[in-house]
């Protein structure tokens, strides 16, 4: 803008006119080169510009002077000369306008160049404690913002005026309360347990996954830290006339039927299984487990898999009388037919004690035996052969001998047993049906004469490899009157094909085997058959097709969570409204017309993008039309009962109704033309408010504020998305599909275990997860602080008391259902283990109670940074004793976090206050360089 060039009736005007017209210099704008006049204008000493210049850059002061110019007299009329009056009213009237429009646009330039002024200056030192200040407009004066309300009243320290503190600013003159070290102490001592839980959580998972014993057809043990402790023989007489490899069709022994048995150490597989068939199946034999291996292979008992199968066994104990003639009922005890025996079965020399580990089917069956030895007594010979045996790949013998002692005490009775001297007894093996016998081992009778019998394993020579192998127990020389002998227990253990297991044979048998298993599992209705294989016949009596598998009951049990949850929430709102109306009293308000200064109360709308808002529609909708489209297919492939359809309706409208929820809550997502979401403040005092939805929060609830990083909201606003995946419905996929055995089980029960954590914390339940954990692990003192005084809440003990008894009480109800399973003194380390763990776990509940992990996050536009508020939702003991402790138990603190409009730095400043910290100022900044 510029000032008129010349004022009526000043006399220096022709004087100036002709110095200009005598100098006559160029125009000073750029490119131009007109003759141009003298023009003063504002803030310059003057400068030339030719008329067409001076128009288009003064507009407003060519106007003007244009206008006193025909006021003064048209085309060069002097002032003197008379004008027409209508047009000198005209002039007038112009110039007056322009004259204001100047004026007004001076005084918002300048306006605007102070405030500019301000901003520049507003890290200028506080007046009294020389931190970073802010100009007060009261006093304009430069003061930090305790300073500026630590008065009391309180009141500016410059001016003496009322100095009003609104939103999370009026905690700014209070100091936080010292939570004390003890306080604080508990907090890293609850994360150093939980950090140290987690940590032998997953070691121990992952041990337990890479040592767990592996089975013969490919399988592996179940449990946690399973062993080996199953005792199994199984009948292998089929196989035995090969001796190449075992039959997977696994039948449980006999004595009166079975020839050749494989024995050894088992596990379950398949525990239903195994309960329902009554051990007949649902186990197969360990082949190698880290934590068994290097036992002590010459007892049965420590032993895993051998290998091998025993292809002889006689323990002398069903015998029908004394010699082979008058029959055995053990049809493993393959002795010679060629020749007599000469021994006896008898107890003349006693009988090994010692008890096998595994049983037969027909143990209960009365045989009418005695217990024995083989003892060998006779005047003229003493040896004993078995039948040809295939022992092609090699083996071993295992039999216990016994000689007669040689001196009597008296702590020992008399023997019966005529004591050994000499006559050594040998173990030799024949090719040829006994036309001719190699021996291969003796043994002297000092080394075996005693009470007891010794334990000897020999291993076969490899010339004695063939399918007609007998062998035969001897003593060539020997005193008829005494050096007698017997032995018990005898076996003959024949080995496999060392590459049986790398054979085609191996390979069809296993595939018989998966295919036997899966029909018994069906059959047996466990959840390792999927709902949609159908079974024909089934020989095993059980609970059939209609029991539950675990994703069923994982389902179940999150709904029964869900609906007692929300029956719990229902009541106790029902009964604090009640409980406020009843105990309600009236609040004095100051007297808002004496305040010098106006509290604002402004609304502002949250930002919404809709093609933001329907890509998360897509996410979330698409897994569930999904997971409902395979379901419904595989109705219509293979059928279903009445209890699958059920099932799936569940799910679906359980998962339905999370999706829906998310995505009206934290999207605004709706069908209908819904009204945009809008955010309320009332600054006013004692009585205003934070709305957002239905939620309205009082100013004096209001605890923090802090700026969230861009990818801290996207890994909330991920984790957010994640929740709301339809679990219930893919954990029912389980029951429809057949999936491997070991990622079924994986599968299963971590989608299980977020259905149930989603119905117990919330649709956002991965997200508090992630603030959780930010609190927890966090090293920052400040948030220590908070941790301590959080723990320090009056209804710590009574939150950390609820859940310990719930713990206990879970605990004790599954140490109830499996009493035959565990043994007591494990079910007491249960017990103490749980107490432990759910005080532990009450701890941390208590703490988290009073931190800000509950989020209501908005993400109805691209997530960037923003502003979190922190606030707390504070409830009223509904209970008749309206205690201190129940409210602090019912109470909690919360986040809120939406994108605003463009009025997003006026709502930061409206809830601070008037002014903030230095650190408030950076944060603004970067979020106002981030929009």
């Amino acid at each position: 803008s510029g000032q008129p060039s010349q004022e009526e009736g000043d006399t220096s005007q022709p004087q100036q006119q002709q110095q200009q017209q005598q100098q006559q210099p160029s125009c000073t704008t750029l490119d131009c080169t007109r003759t141009a006049t003298f023009r003063p204008l504002i803030s310059s000493d003057g400068d030339f510009l030719c008329d067409a210049c001076y128009r288009q850059s003064f507009p407003a002061t060519a106007m003007v002077e244009e206008a006193a110019a025909v006021e003064a007299g048209f085309s060069g009329v002097t002032a003197n000369a008379s004008a027409p009056p209508t047009a000198t009213r005209i002039v007038k009237g112009v110039r007056r306008q322009v004259d204001s429009a100047v004026r007004v646009a001076s005084d918002v330039l300048a306006d605007v160049e102070a405030r500019h002024h301000q901003q520049e200056r507003e890290e200028e030192e506080c007046r009294m404690c020389l931190d970073p200040g802010i100009l007060r407009r009261c006093c304009n004066r430069y003061y930090c913002h305790r300073c500026y309300y630590v008065r009391i009243g309180p009141q500016c320290p410059g001016c003496g005026r009322a100095a009003h503190l609104t939103g999370i600013g009026s905690r700014s003159n209070q100091l936080p309360s010292d939570p004390g070290r003890l306080s604080v102490a508990v907090t890293w001592l609850l994360t150093l347990i939980t950090a140290l839980l987690l940590v032998l959580g997953a070691t121990a998972s992952y041990i337990n996954w890479r040592t767990a014993p592996a089975t013969v057809w490919g399988r592996r043990c179940r449990g946690w830290f399973p062993k080996c402790e199953l005792d199994i023989c199984v009948d292998a007489t089929e196989s035995s006339s090969s001796s190449a490899s075992m039959t997977s069709d696994y039948k449980k022994c006999s004595r009166s039927t079975t020839v050749s048995k494989v024995v050894g150490k088992a596990c379950a597989f398949d525990q239903e299984l195994y309960t329902l068939s009554d051990g007949e199946d649902g186990f197969d034999f360990c082949s190698s487990s880290p934590r068994d291996d290097g036992g002590d292979v010459s007892d049965l008992s420590d032993s895993l898999f051998p290998g091998g199968a025993y292809v002889f066994e006689d323990d002398f104990d069903h015998w029908i009388g004394s010699s082979v003639s008058q029959g055995i009922m053990m049809a493993s005890a393959k002795w010679s037919q060629d020749g007599p025996i000469f021994a006896e079965v008898s107890d003349v020399c006693g009988f090994n004690n010692e008890t096998r580990a595994y049983t037969f089917s027909d143990d209960g069956v009365s045989m009418s035996s005695t217990p024995g030895a083989l003892a060998f007594t006779g005047f003229l010979y003493r040896y004993a052969d078995t039948a040809d045996l295939n022992v092609v790949h090699g083996g071993r013998i295992e039999f216990y001998l016994k000689m007669g002692p040689v001196i009597y005490n008296g702590d020992a009775p008399e023997s019966t047993c005529k004591p050994s001297f000499g006559g050594d007894v040998t173990l030799a093996y024949s090719t040829d049906q006994g036309s001719t016998w190699n021996v291969f081992n003796s043994y002297t009778p000092y080394q075996y004469r005693g009470y007891s019998f010794t334990f000897v394993e020999e291993i076969i020579p490899m010339e004695a490899w063939t399918n007609e192998t007998r062998f035969r127990w001897r003593q060539p020389q020997f005193d008829p009157a005494r050096e007698y002998w017997a032995i018990d227990d005898v076996l003959v253990y024949a080995s496999f094909d060392p590459q049986w297991q790398d054979s085609q044979d191996y390979s069809i048998e296993k595939e018989r085997r998966d295919e036997s298993i899966r029909s018994k599992q069906c059959c047996a209705g466990t959840e390792q058959c999927p709902r949609s294989q159908s079974v024909d016949s089934c020989d095993i009596e059980g609970r059939g097709r209609t029991n539950l598998h675990t994703a069923e009951a994982f389902i179940l049990v999150a709904l029964a969570t869900a609906n007692i949850k929300q029956f719990f929430v229902f009541i106790f709102k029902r009964i604090e409204g009640r409980s406020q109306e009843t105990q309600h009293t009236r609040k004095v308000l100051p007297d808002m017309s004496k305040l010098s200064k106006p509290f604002p109360k402004q609304t502002f709308y949250v930002v919404e993008q809709s093609w933001w808002v329907l890509v998360n529609a897509v996410l979330l909708v698409s897994p569930l039309v999904a997971a409902v489209a395979f379901n419904v297919y595989s109705f219509f492939a293979h059928g279903g009962g009445v209890q699958s359809v059920v099932m799936f309706c569940i799910s679906l409208l359980f998962d339905s109704g999370y999706v829906a929820r998310l995505l009206s809550k934290s999207f605004r997502f709706s069908f209908c033309l819904a009204s945009k979401l809008c955010v309320t403040v009332d600054t006013t005092p004692d009585s205003g408010f934070l709305s957002y939805g239905r939620e309205k929060v009082p100013l004096g609830n209001l605890m923090d504020m802090h700026l969230l990083s861009s990818c801290y909201v996207w890994f909330l606003y991920v984790f957010t998305v994640v929740s709301g995946l339809p679990f219930a419905t893919a954990c029912y996929m389980a029951t429809r599909i057949s999936l491997g055995l070991d990622f079924h089980r994986i599968y299963v029960r971590l989608l299980g275990a977020c259905l149930v954590a989603r119905a117990l914390f919330g649709g956002n339940f991965l997200a508090k997860l992630l603030l959780a954990s930010q609190w927890i692990f966090s090293l920052s003192r400040d948030q220590r602080d908070e941790m301590g005084r959080s723990i320090k809440r009056r209804g710590t003990a009574l939150i950390t008391f609820y859940v310990a008894v719930a713990v206990v009480f879970l605990a004790s109800v599954q140490i109830v259902i499996n009493e035959n399973k565990v043994h007591p003194s494990h079910a007491r380390l249960i017990l103490y283990g749980s107490i432990g763990f759910g005080i532990l776990l009450g701890a941390l509940a208590a703490m988290l109670r009073g931190l800000p992990v509950n989020a209501h996050i908005f993400f109805t536009r691209y997530p960037t940074m923003g502003y979190a508020v922190v606030y707390a939702k504070r409830a009223k003991c509904p209970c008749m004793f309206t205690c201190s402790s129940c409210s602090d138990v019912h109470s909690s603190q919360r986040m809120f976090m939406a994108y605003l409009d463009d009025k997003e730095l006026a709502f930061v400043r409206l809830l601070r206050g008037d002014g903030g910290s230095s650190e408030d100022q950076r944060d603004t900044e970067r979020l106002r360089a981030e929009i």
